[in-house]
């Protein structure tokens, strides 16, 4: 992996992703056990950036953390407006719900309390119109930004579904997770065929820079078609400060980098990897094929564990949630997620069910949104309470 340092940088909150809030006390959680003593990680500085390395343990038990469910979208319901296929989600600051279905190619929003509200976008080539919608975000002028994979173009939405513009994004190879910053730059996960990177792009979408990059995984060149299972790119969502919080996900380190393009933070958790093997790796094969599994005969390239991470967000107070491939119970579509301070400190996990792991959570105003599946196999959206006990 390359870190191009200094690469000139603006920035604000995700993806992947979003693309994702819980009450803090005494001077760290509102609501909590406070006891710093409790934290066994260290906190130091070398040439002007800080380290921060958390123990494998959370400074609290697992039960501090509680999940209430408050809604639920989608399912059985036989209604048209809540049947879901496949779909990312998002929030906007009054708590309405925001559905992108690559399906029905259109976003279905509903109220904090689950109404139906309006739906934007539909199926076409023109101007507002979808073909294969792949991401999702609300950026902080209050838009609803649309990337389309099929047309490779980026449409923009009012709150309440008017269409205002769209903006080619071809000359990136495959741009995913788009977000735009507090000046109106965006950052994209842009790959080609032999490498992936996190870069910043101008209001027209032309790059200024890549802030970090990697080597893609080789595809053999004595192989017409092979099956390269559990493949990385990066996360990154956007703080409230205007940071850039990035992660390769291939390892458990958080970088912070400010608005300049400097790295000023590094966040670490000592941790064992998942092995990618037994229902971890068959559960993965059910996602990547959509059931069908893996042909016969065709070459499988495939790691021997899964990634330290594979979901961050960032609340509004800079709390970092992360998603991590750790179960309460591998038999099970439930993860365990980790919640850091905004210094850095690892304070609690929490398992949260999901169907799919590569579905972005969205973590805000102390709310968590999840999509997972009901026991007929339906797309169901949660949103839960996230509380801490006394």
């Amino acid at each position: 992996m390359t870190i191009l340092p200094n690469a000139p940088m603006r920035c604000s909150v995700t993806a992947v992703a979003y693309p994702l809030f819980v009450f803090l006390c005494v001077s760290l959680i509102t609501g909590c056990r406070s006891h710093e003593s409790g934290w066994r990680g260290s906190i130091e500085e070398q040439d002007g950036v800080i380290l921060v390395e958390n123990p494998k343990l959370p400074m609290y038990p697992q039960d501090a953390v509680s999940l209430t469910v408050e809604l639920t979208l989608g399912g059985t319901d036989e209604r048209l407006e809540y049947i879901f296929s496949n779909i990312v989600i998002e929030v906007d600051d009054a708590g309405n719900i925001f559905v992108l279905d690559s399906e029905t190619r259109n976003i279905r929003v509903f109220s904090p309390e689950g109404k139906y509200l309006r739906t934007i976008g539909r199926s076409g080539q023109g101007p507002g119109e979808l073909q294969r919608p792949r991401y999702l975000h609300i950026t902080p002028r209050q838009e609803v930004l649309v990337y389309d994979l099929r047309s490779r173009r980026v449409s923009f939405f009012t709150l309440e579904g008017s269409f205002l513009r769209q903006i080619p994004a071809g000359g990136h190879g495959l741009l995913l997770n788009l977000i735009e910053d507090l000046q109106g730059h965006y950052y994209g996960q842009a790959s080609t065929i032999e490498t992936i990177g996190i870069h910043r792009l101008d209001p027209e979408l032309s790059s200024l820079g890549v802030i970090a990059q990697k080597e893609r995984r080789a595809a053999s060149s004595d192989r017409v078609a092979e099956y390269r299972l559990m493949t990385t790119g990066f996360l990154f969502a956007l703080g409230p400060e205007n940071d850039l919080i990035w992660s390769t996900g291939d390892t458990y380190e958080l970088n912070i980098t400010d608005a300049a393009g400097n790295l000023k933070k590094s966040i670490s958790r000592d941790h064992d990897l998942v092995p990618f093997s037994g229902i971890v790796r068959t559960k993965y094969i059910d996602l990547f094929t959509n059931g069908r599994g893996l042909r016969p005969g065709v070459p499988v390239i495939a790691p021997d564990y899964c990634p330290a991470i594979f979901g961050l967000a960032v609340d509004e107070t800079g709390r970092i949630l992360t998603g991590t491939f750790e179960s309460p119970d591998p038999q099970q579509d439930s993860y365990f997620f980790d919640v850091f301070d905004p210094e850095g400190r690892y304070l609690a996990r929490f398992p949260v069910e999901l169907s799919d792991f590569r579905i972005p959570v969205v973590w805000k105003k102390g709310r968590l949104y999840a999509v997972s599946k009901d026991a007929e196999g339906y797309p169901v959206i949660k949103r839960y309470r996230v509380t801490w006990s006394d």
